[in-house]
């Protein structure tokens, strides 16, 4: 991640982490909860704004795809998905943060 610091897009390099967390599966529970915080610090240290927004509840209001992109990475060996549902996720937080 150092190294991609500067070179990919801080949506992209926290979406990439937040998935590798997942799939890595460190614990045996709380690992989404984990990868979700840890996405969250990571854009917060790149905008501060990402402290205030609700991108978990956003996310666990659409739960069904979060899970469905983590799958279908899994199935295609990357994590294309997973990014295109994230940045969706975090767009419209954006847009429309309640």
């Amino acid at each position: 991640m150092k190294r991609s610091r500067e070179e990919v897009n801080p949506f992209v390099l926290s979406s990439v982490f937040h998935y590798e967390f997942v799939f890595i599966h460190p614990f045996s529970d709380g690992n989404g909860r984990m990868a979700r915080l840890w996405q969250t610090a990571l854009l917060s240290q790149w905008n501060p704004i990402f402290q205030y927004l609700p991108l978990e509840s956003r996310i666990l209001e659409f739960q069904e795809g979060y899970y469905a992109a983590i799958a279908a990475c899994h199935s295609a060996g990357n994590t294309d998905a997973f990014i295109a549902y994230m940045l969706d996720k975090i767009s419209f937080t954006l847009v429309s943060p309640e």
